[in-house]
């Protein structure tokens, strides 16, 4: 759980153990309906969860916790902030332990929309590390899982830089196959969590947030598209560069002065009447020391007349 800053800890980014909670685990919850205002202004439940949740979790796998707390704030979607039927609940939780020198940080977000009816829906959770840049001059947060809900059940999971995620049969607990092979000696690494071990995902994920309401507030009108959302899908994908230049402005911002890179993007088969289709973005990044590959996909359905992420 080391949160210094440096190659080798990127590097292990993908070997930090999987988190959660078994089915026993603390479950607190509003104790009636409560407006958004209302609920954002006391999120003081919601951090000790988290807090417990996280003494919980360490003293169950024999780690020391030398302190503890979590701050959490309502903030609008980074990722839709014009949209204001959607908030987001964003939680810090700082992890102190003896035999680091730092602590490690980690994020834990909620993601809420308002339906009809006037009510929020819970709609996706994730969990993550923070960590500080190559250069130091900003702070790096590095997604592990996201959960997807649909009427506030559980319906989807992603686990980054492991090979699946698969919901298990009681629909709470879910099952991740983070293992890979080494491609020099052959043997094989990381962690695999079967249903039977009733992983219990993000510490959120186990809090009871009660019924949500928009006090009366009525929906609005997602902000107008503009003409690249517009674009069908053969005159999107044959002119990328502002999503490469996009891709290559974001990675180096959020990497430092001193990387570079060099996003390509190209989309999958296009065929007439076809009801989806998929992007991948390969990247070659430099920071004046080591050249590395990576690539991002996206995958595009036909969803009420238009193609959606």
């Amino acid at each position: 759980h080391n949160a210094k800053s440096s190659t080798s800890a990127m590097n292990r980014i993908h070997r930090l153990s999987l988190r959660g909670l078994s089915a026993a685990a603390l479950l607190v919850g509003a104790a009636s309906a409560a407006t958004k205002e209302q609920f954002c202004s006391d999120l003081a439940p919601l951090e000790e969860h988290v807090v417990a949740s996280s003494k919980a979790w360490n003293d169950s796998h024999n780690h020391t916790l030398s302190d503890s707390t979590s701050i959490c704030s309502c903030v609008n979607d980074p990722n839709d902030e014009r949209n204001e039927n959607k908030f987001m609940v964003d939680c810090s939780l700082i992890d102190s332990y003896p035999v680091q020198p730092e602590p490690t940080v980690y994020f834990e977000r909620v993601l809420f929309e308002l339906k009809e009816g006037g009510e929020y829906s819970l709609m996706e959770t994730s969990w993550g590390t923070n960590y500080n840049s190559f250069d130091q001059s900003h702070e790096i947060s590095v997604t592990r899982e996201e959960f997807y809900f649909e009427d506030g059940a559980l319906a989807g999971c992603k686990a980054n830089a492991c090979t699946s995620c698969d919901i298990c049969e009681n629909k709470k607990s879910v099952a991740i196959d983070c293992s890979y092979v080494d491609a020099v000696f052959g043997e094989t690494y990381g962690k695999v969590v079967k249903c039977d071990e009733d992983y219990e995902r993000a510490y959120v994920n186990a809090f009871d947030f009660g019924v949500i309401t928009g006090d009366g507030a009525a929906l609005v009108a997602p902000p107008a598209v503009d003409a690249f959302s517009e674009r069908d899908p053969e005159t999107f994908c044959s002119n990328l560069s502002g999503l490469e230049s996009h891709m290559n402005e974001s990675f180096e911002k959020k990497m430092g002065k001193t990387f570079t890179s060099s996003y390509k993007c190209v989309c999958g088969e296009l065929d007439d009447g076809m009801e989806s289709f998929e992007l991948d973005c390969g990247m070659e990044g430099a920071d004046g020391h080591m050249t590395f590959l990576a690539s991002e996909g996206m995958a595009f359905k036909l969803k009420g007349g238009r193609f959606e992420l």
